[in-house]
């Protein structure tokens, strides 16, 4: 019987399921399965059974299925039995499987009797089952010892750059404790680690926990594989191992480094509160005798604040920061110390010096190669860029970075770092991209369990659809998202939300009911003490209170928001501050608020802003009669609100341009607009010269669905080759 396709071999795991499985997990189970629907339930069940397991490896299987598929093994003499053994063990090459028969004493026409079987078939240094489960299904079948020497056989013959194939066959081949080993296993994990294989990096580190005497190695591999499982997005496994090397009693520092995992862990997958507990008592214990340890667990910390809305104890935590600085000089130390401490301070509302401080952190790693490659701090630095909101030379990191953390698989910290992309997307003119990043971080974070990023994403999406006028999608995730953000007290994401609604509601024109979510948000960062004026929506409010005949609330509001945009002294807050004053202003103060603001946006990359101020003001010179100088301000705004999608805002720009006695022209929808966020993505990654099979490992999705999409996308654009696809989406 024909199996199952891709999509439908999808849809079965998925509904059967009772654990999360995702799209990478459910491409591997297809093609070890070819569909077979019950194979695919067994398996789907477990999936983790087979994470790490390099992909020409057999996997273990029911008796059920060993018996429907076992069929002529039995017939073989033993020698063949034995040949074919070494190829269902590792079929990625036949020479491989030559050399490892030769080691254990088989001959060359052995192997050929199982090919004569029809079991298996060669060409040129390939060799392949009849049926991926007949491969299951015979090493499933062979008794432990076997598959043990033919693991040791194997492992003797591969070549040690094959780092995942090599720790599979020395685990496999092991069962009493042996030192060399583990020794083996543990610098296998380390390569594997050091070229993204966290799964295979995962297991090589448990194996050799489990093959060594001494418990403080074990707890360094027990720790070691946690790490490695948590980058792999394998939470629960992560978060089982670095219990288990919490329970060997380890050392100081590396008791330390293991509550800095579980900590992360907390922050993205469980209690936030629970999260600031682990770390703050990390890094109390570790203070005075290892500073740096400290100031990592502290920028962490500040890290969480930011999630819960709590400047106090960011406050409080870059104060020790702050202290640690003085007697702790690695440079590794003063750029996380100097980033954490800057985004502490713009969260209690010192926002100037707080972007000195991050601007300071940046410059720090700016030509210094182990520092701008090291994979814990990149994800800083690139936030850090993020937090400044200012365009300049700081930003051309940003897109190559991510793409570093895509070739190196990093699946445990794409979703948050997905966020802030899509959340700096949305405040520049890439907001098709800002919806991709999104919607791919919500993806990734749902499969592997991430619900912080995941509330915050949604929360993101969310205010980006209201300034589309995407009424029912911006709705629907609205609903999902804020129980979440509650039961998570991921207040940040509230916060957002509020944001959200209040924009959706401007855009339908229900000016009353989006006064009541933009005063609720004011209200939430006022009782949290979260005074970063980049939350607020007080220039909103403004013009809501202002078009409700509100003036003295609008003018009270402004002034108060121009306050603590000063203190910031960062241009996106300053430019939104005197577009608030200047929609309450009267005569020569109109032009001179509205002047200072589109000076300060261009010095921002926010063109939505800058739009909205265009609008403004042009809307307030042709009520002063001024229709000529009016004209180009409400061209241009109409211009990028068309270009952005931002449709209310279009629509209200057109109306006020007509109203000048000039007719709008309307920008007609381009093919490319047509896309889907996940046609468009692929299409970006392959115009930039990616290989379709490196587009699908960046995605984690299969080459074939890369494929799938890729013809929409040719059919779509009326294109038919990949240079085709480059000039229709040039770098």
């Amino acid at each position: 019987m024909k199996g199952l396709d891709l999509q439908s071999s999808s849809t079965l795991v998925l509904s059967q399921s009772a654990v999360r499985v995702r799209s990478d997990q459910v491409s591997r189970l297809h093609r070890e399965t070819a569909g077979n629907p019950l194979a695919l339930l067994e398996l789907g069940c477990r999936p983790d059974r087979f994470e790490g397991r390099p992909e020409d490896t057999a996997l273990h299987v029911s008796e059920q299925l060993k018996q429907a598929f076992v069929g002529r093994v039995h017939e073989l003499a033993e020698g063949a039995h034995m040949a074919l053994l070494v190829a269902a063990a590792d079929n990625a090459s036949l020479s491989t499987v030559h050399l490892a028969c030769r080691r254990l004493g088989l001959t060359a026409a052995q192997l050929s009797e199982a090919e004569d079987s029809g079991l298996v078939t060669t060409t040129g240094d390939e060799i392949y089952f009849r049926h991926p489960l007949v491969r299951s299904a015979v090493y499933g079948s062979a008794d432990a010892e076997s598959r043990r020497r033919v693991h040791r056989a194997l492992a003797a013959v591969i070549p040690p750059e094959q780092t995942d194939r090599l720790a599979w066959h020395l685990a496999e081949g092991t069962v009493a404790p042996d030192e060399v080993t583990a020794a083996l296993l543990h610098q296998v994990g380390v390569q594997a680690s050091s070229r993204g294989a966290f799964a295979t990096a995962a297991n090589a580190h448990e194996r050799a926990a489990q093959l060594t005497f001494h418990a403080e190695k074990t707890a360094q591999s027990l720790a070691s594989a946690g790490e490695a499982a948590w980058r792999a997005g394998t939470t629960a496994r992560a978060a089982a191992l670095l219990d288990r090397a919490l329970g060997c009693l380890p050392e100081r520092l590396l008791r330390t480094r293991i509550q800095e995992m579980q900590g992360a862990m907390k922050t993205r997958c469980g209690s936030l509160e629970d999260a600031l507990e682990t770390l703050l008592a990390a890094a109390a214990d570790v203070e005075q005798v290892n500073p740096a340890s400290a100031i990592r667990l502290l920028a962490d910390v500040i890290h969480v604040c930011f999630y819960l809305g709590d400047p106090a104890t960011a406050t409080r935590a870059a104060g020790t920061i702050n202290e640690l600085s003085q007697v702790e000089a690695n440079p590794r130390s003063l750029f996380l110390g100097l980033m954490a401490t800057g985004m502490a301070e713009i969260l209690s509302g010192a926002g100037e010096s707080g972007a000195r401080r991050i601007r300071a952190a940046l410059d720090l790693v700016v030509g210094v190669d182990d520092l701008e490659t090291d994979q814990f701090l990149l994800p800083h630095r690139i936030i850090g860029i993020l937090w400044l909101r200012e365009a300049g030379t700081h930003r051309a990191v940003v897109d190559e970075a991510v793409s570093r953390l895509r070739e190196r698989a990093a699946l445990g910290t794409l979703p948050y770092l997905l966020m802030h992309i899509a959340r700096d997307d949305a405040t520049t003119d890439r907001w098709d991209d800002a919806e991709t990043a999104y919607l791919e971080g919500i993806r990734l974070a749902n499969e592997t369990g991430q619900t912080t990023d995941l509330a915050v994403s949604q929360a993101g999406l969310a205010w980006l659809y209201a300034r589309q006028g995407r009424s029912e999608q911006c709705r629907e995730i609205v609903n999902a998202a804020v129980p979440l953000c509650l039961e998570r007290h991921v207040n940040v994401g509230t916060a957002w939300l509020d944001f959200a609604q209040g924009d959706l509601e401007v855009g339908l024109g229900n000016l009353t009911v989006a006064v009541l979510h933009y005063e609720r948000l004011e209200e939430r960062l006022r009782t949290g003490g979260l005074s970063d004026p980049d939350q607020s929506s007080a220039p909103e409010l403004t013009e809501a209170y202002l078009h409700l005949g509100r003036p003295e609330a609008a003018s009270g509001m402004a002034e108060t928001f121009k306050q603590k945009a000063v203190a910031k002294g960062q241009p996106w807050s300053l430019a939104r501050a005197e577009r608030a004053l200047g929609l309450c202003a009267t005569g020569a103060a109109v032009d001179a608020h509205f002047t200072t603001a589109l000076h300060l946006h261009r010095r921002t990359p926010d063109r939505y802003e800058m739009a909205r101020t265009e609008l403004a003001y042009g809307a307030a010179l042709r009520r002063m009669r001024q229709r000529v100088n009016a004209r180009p301000l409400l061209r241009s705004a109409l211009t990028t609100f068309e270009e952005l999608g931002a449709v209310p805002w279009a629509d209200r720009a057109a109306r006020e341009l007509e109203a000048t006695g000039q007719t709008p022209h309307r920008r007609a929808a381009s093919a490319i607009d047509e896309l889907t966020p996940q046609e468009r993505q692929i299409s970006q990654l392959l115009a930039r010269g990616s290989t379709t099979r490196e587009t699908a490992a960046a995605l984690f999705i299969s080459p074939k669905t890369v494929e799938y999409h890729l013809r929409h996308v040719y059919l779509k654009l009326a294109i038919s080759s990949r240079e085709a696809l480059a000039e229709a989406f040039p770098r």
